[in-house]
Order: structure tokens, then sequence, then C-alpha cells
């Protein structure tokens, strides 16, 4: 009996203790989380103290609207295709002709990015998303929907990240960003930055608050920096969620952004998730832009069968526009079991090498080149680790080595094209 009165004793205990760890589990926060680990949520990586050259508390802000600003990666579609919404990759005649998830992942700002220069001690993000959505299984909320600030070193010429923001909340979000101090990198110039935007998620209405003593300046030509404005036609990239930035952990990590920052051109990121299927109505709009380069990368959403039947009219609808601009065909990165079962990737990669041959063979096409990836030249010195998020979507680490191919290969290409065009132009 005695045994019997101790074990009830211990089961009353031990419901007891789960009741009291539910209750607490269930009182635990997001920010005690972050306040456990020594940070406030709300003002993560705000403490900007030892970069100011005013006292951020005696600050007036003023916020400028993104969409009043030149927004970079943003095809410049002719006057009489007008945008539904600023911050929309296609016009809005988009909505009618092409398939609905199209123009959906249309709405979403992958690859847009804002140069502007300023003094200001204090920058601010104030935005409105489109979408709910703010994170995935596979995907952060700071790569899906959040924002990445860089800063131009003009001692190494190079972009460098200062921050990113940590508040990603449906509808509204503001966040904190790093600045980085006047004179840090050059001692006359005025801190150059760049605003990468959400990869997967739509923007309502995005604005940058500052010191209202010292306003946001777009930048020109600059001596130390050369942007878009120098002359470098922008490449225009139509593909899948891989293009559309899926799954870095931030947007300044996606390599079509990372590319742009490396040869410094603009990149108009066509990637629309689960549905590059090479379709000409989505062409369409493509081929109003004046572009250096067209790279269709659509082999993941496809399989054989569709590669057979599209390569070619597509090839074909932006020859009849751009006789001479150079069209990339990409067999696309190998999935992550390849290596026992090759099938998926091989099937379709052999469908495009025999079109690609046949256009060769009937058009002699000089300006009509083919990535086959057959040895995964894409994830270069990772192949064997496969650097992707469950065997697809390139990680970070994917990403570097997708820029590192293409960086090599698009500076050399373009190079050997745009010399050949300038010495055709003086003859």
């Amino acid at each position: 009996m005695s045994k019997l009165i101790n074990i009830i004793v211990l089961l009353v205990l031990l419901l007891s203790f789960i009741l009291t760890a539910t209750n607490i589990n269930a009182a635990i926060t997001n920010d005690d989380i972050y306040s456990t680990l020594g940070f406030d949520q709300e003002v993560l990586f705000a403490n900007n103290n030892n970069n100011n050259n005013n006292n951020n508390n005696d600050i007036t802000i003023d916020w400028t609207d993104v969409s009043t600003m030149d927004v970079s990666n943003r095809a410049p579609f002719p006057s009489n295709l007008k945008r539904k919404s600023f911050f929309d990759r296609l016009p809005a005649e988009a909505e009618n002709t092409v398939r609905s998830p199209v123009w959906t992942l249309s709405t979403m700002s992958a690859g847009f990015y804002v140069d502007f220069q300023t003094e200001s001690s204090l920058l601010q993000l104030n935005i409105t998303y489109r979408y709910e959505t703010m994170s995935m299984w596979h995907f952060p909320a700071t790569g899906c929907s959040g924002m990445d600030l860089y800063n131009f070193d003009y001692n190494t010429s190079t972009w460098r990240w200062t921050s990113t923001t940590t508040i990603m909340k449906y509808p509204q979000s503001i966040n904190h960003m790093i600045t980085v101090p006047a004179q840090t990198t050059h001692p006359t110039e005025i801190p150059l930055y760049r605003l990468h935007l959400p990869t997967y998620n739509g923007v309502k209405y995005l604005a940058i608050g500052h010191d209202t003593r010292y306003p946001l300046i777009q930048p020109k030509q600059k001596k130390l920096i050369e942007n878009h404005n120098n002359n470098k036609k922008p490449i225009v990239w139509y593909g899948t969620s891989i293009l559309q930035g899926a799954v870095a952990s931030r947007p300044g990590m996606i390599f079509t952004n990372w590319i742009s920052r490396n040869i410094q051109r603009e990149i108009y990121n066509f990637g629309f998730s689960g549905n590059g299927i090479m379709e000409i109505n989505v062409a369409n709009y493509l081929t109003t832009i004046d572009a250096s380069v067209f790279i269709i990368d659509c082999l993941p959403n496809m399989n054989a069968t569709l590669v057979t039947n599209r390569t070619i009219p597509l090839v074909d609808y932006i020859r009849e526009k751009h006789p001479t601009t150079p069209i990339i065909l990409v067999a696309g990165t190998w999935y992550g079991d390849h290596w026992f079962d090759p099938t998926p990737n091989d099937s379709k990669r052999q469908a495009l090498v025999e079109k690609y041959n046949e256009l060769i063979a009937k058009t002699g096409d000089k300006n009509l080149y083919l990535i086959e990836n057959s040895k995964d030249e894409l994830f270069n010195e990772e192949v064997l680790i496969n650097p992707t998020v469950g065997g697809t979507h390139p990680s970070d680490l994917g990403h570097m080595e997708i820029t590192k191919f293409y960086t090599k290969y698009l500076n050399d290409l373009l190079k050997k094209y745009e010399r050949e065009v300038s010495y055709l132009s003086k003859k």
C-alpha cells in the first residue's frame, strides 16, 4: 500500500512540474528571449552612438519616400507600359497577359536597390509590406522580407555590409540601421549607401528616415565609383526561385545583387519562383529593354519536354527584336541528390544542349551561348557538399559560388562583345 501511495505522490509531482513548465513556456515571448540574450529586439543594431557626428537624441527626422528616388535594378519599360505599383517588376498590363502566379511574384521587389549619400548619423527604414508571409521553413525572414544596407568603402572600392533589418512584421515595420561616420573611408566624399530591398515580399511603401540637417543625395557619375550612369547596358535575367533569391539569408547575398556589385552593372531580376518556364508572354516585356545580354535560366522549373518545346521559340522571339545581343542559355545548378540520382538534371540538360546545337546549326548565331554546367561549375569548389537548403535552393555559400562563376564569365563575355561593338561602330 505504501508503494502505491509513493507512486501516486510521484505522479502528482511530475504532473505539477509539467503544468508549471507549460505555463512558463507559454509566457515566454520573443522579447523575453532577446532580453535573456542581452538584446532589445526593437533597438537591435540601433545603438550607434560611437558613430554619431551629433547627438541622436536631438535629431529631427525627415522621411524620404523611396518611390521618389532613383531605384536601380528596376527595369525602365517604354512610356506606354506603366507600372501598377512603383515596386512591381512587370508593367501593369502584364496582370492581364501573364499567368496569375507570375503576376503575383512580379509584385515582389527582388533585385531592387537604392543608392544614396548622407552624413546623417541616424538612418531608419519604414516599410509597409504587401504580403503577410515573412519567412518560409527554409528561408529566414531576413532573406525573404528583410533589407540590407551596404556602404561603399572608397579605400578598397568595395561595397561593405553595415546592417540588416531585424524587425519584419506585417503590415508595417520600422528599423534602425547602422551608419558609417563621415570621412571613415574617404576624407572628402559623403558616405555612400546601397539599400537592397526584399526579395520575396512586395513593398507598398518604403521611406528612409534621416537627420533633417543631412538630406539624402542621389549619387550621379562618380570619379571613385562606376555606376549605372556610365553607359553600361543592363543584364536581363529570366529564371526561377533561385534567381529570385531563394534562399539567401539576406537580400544583399543573392547572387544577382552580389554580381551587380562586383561588375558594377545593373541586373534586372525576373526570377519567378516555381514559374520560370520560358514563356513568350513574359519575354514580351523583357525584350522591350535595351540589354547587354539576355540570360535564360529556367531549367529548375521545367522538364525535358518543356525544354524541347520552348527553347527555340523563345530564342527566336528574342532574336527578332535583338538580332545581335548575346543570349545565354543556362542548364542550372545540380540538385542535392544528383550524385545518386542524376536523371532529373541530366534529361533536361540534354534537351537544352540538343536545342542549342539545333539553333547553332540552323542560324550559326555567334552570340548564342550555352552554360551546360555538366560538371556543376556553378557550385565550383563546393560540388561535393552541395551548398543548398533542401537540395535545390542555394544557401549563402551556394549563392557565393554562383557569384564567383558568373562574375568571371560575364566580365569576360561582355568585355569581348562590347569591344567588338565599339570597333564596328567606329568603322
